[in-house]
């Protein structure tokens, strides 16, 4: 609140400016609006009816002044009001003597005011440097936010992009997909189909060279009968196989030859039998402390052995490929050496030589599995552990 002051002379407000008491006006109809104005102050009343442009000059500007000049509690109501270039007008006054030196309260609260307007100016000037500092940090701000949702679009626009091409990508790695998936179908197919043809193919082989060996046997027999008088050569004589068993698919067993015995084996393991071993089957029961390709070393070399000593025919199939990548061929000593192709397993190879076959032979397993298909075939089983007295 600013201090209370006698009002300034009717001279002060006169020099007054236009400007300067147009903005003095609307601050003196305000204190007028809140002042009564009763029967002891009958100017108020007339003043306040009057109109602002009556008021801005004339008579009407010489009545408020006078008003002004003589009225102390309006100029208390108007004085925290005053607009500053008032103030900084009145101050001037005081300065150039326009005001009566001998009324130094006057002086005193023309001075103050002055001073307040000098505040004011210094704290506008302070506010408007905030405020365009404010100004240009939400320009910034807003230049900056601009840039960032541009760059948040372009970042959009690529992403969506990338899912477009991702997801065209899947789409022709599923066809593709699918496609592998035919495409390995048919070759499968094709395989299959080929590997029938040859399997049918060798059995059909097989088949003419055991009747050219029948044939070839009855020959032999008819030369030898008629050499041999007495000699039995009637069709119902079955000669007997060697080692006392019956020719036939499974092989007959002589009476009192109980199977699974070492007799039989020895009778199941007679010279020019051929033999199917289920190779790992076999040394990974007895041998499995060994590495895959000594099992096979010391394996090899036993049927070599037993080749050698009873004149047996052994085949030994091994599953998949040797650990070098290539793979075995025969292991000499009248042992054949074989390994499977991709996707068949030494079980099939057993079954599928069982099958191309009707000659006599043996296969050596523990296999369950194998054991039921090879004996639906009529092939002579034995276990691998009776294998192992023989060798």
């Amino acid at each position: 609140m600013a201090p209370t002051a006698e009002p300034p002379p009717k001279a002060g407000l006169a020099r007054l400016s236009t400007d300067a008491w147009a903005a003095l006006l609307p601050v003196v109809r305000r204190a007028l609006d809140e002042l009564p104005a009763g029967p002891d102050q009958p100017r108020r009343g007339r003043l306040r009816g009057t109109s602002t442009g009556r008021l801005a000059g004339g008579r009407g500007r010489q009545q408020l002044e006078n008003l002004l000049s003589e009225d102390r509690e309006l100029w208390d109501t108007v004085l925290p009001s005053l607009p500053p270039e008032v103030v900084t007008a009145l101050a001037a006054q005081a300065d150039d003597g326009a005001v009566s030196s001998g009324d130094r309260p006057q002086e005193q609260a023309l001075i103050e005011l002055r001073r307040r307007a000098d505040r004011d100016r210094d704290r506008l000037r302070a506010v408007r440097q905030e405020r365009d500092d404010a100004r240009r940090r939400a320009e910034g701000a807003e230049q900056r936010e601009a840039a960032t949702r541009e760059e948040l679009a372009e970042v959009r626009a690529r992403v969506a992009a990338l899912e477009a091409d991702l997801t065209a990508a899947r789409g022709q790695l599923a066809d593709a997909a699918v496609e592998r998936e035919r495409a390995v179908a048919r070759e499968r197919r094709r395989r299959d189909a080929e590997l029938d043809e040859l399997r049918t193919e060798l059995r059909e082989l097989r088949r003419a060279d055991e009747e050219r060996r029948a044939r070839e046997a009855q020959e032999r027999s008819a030369s030898a009968a008629q050499h041999e008088p007495g000699r039995p050569t009637s069709e119902g004589a079955q000669p007997r196989r060697p080692g006392g068993l019956r020719p036939g698919r499974p092989s007959r067993l002589p009476e009192g030859v109980v199977p699974g015995t070492r007799e039989a084996v020895e009778l199941l393991l007679h010279r020019g039998r051929r033999l199917l071993v289920d190779g790992y089957n076999v040394t990974r029961q007895h041998r499995g402390e060994l590495t895959l390709e000594q099992q096979r070393n010391w394996l090899v070399q036993a049927l070599a052995n037993l080749a050698s000593a009873r004149g047996v025919e052994p085949t030994v199939l091994f599953d998949g490929e040797v650990a070098s990548g290539r793979r075995a061929g025969g292991a000499g000593r009248g042992v054949a050496v074989r390994f499977t192709a991709d996707g068949i397993t030494a079980d099939d190879e057993i079954v599928f030589e069982v099958e191309s076959t009707d000659d006599p032979l043996t296969v050596v397993t523990d296999d369950r599995e194998l054991i039921q298909r090879v004996r639906a075939s009529g092939a002579d089983v034995i276990a691998t552990h009776e294998l192992l007295w023989l060798l």
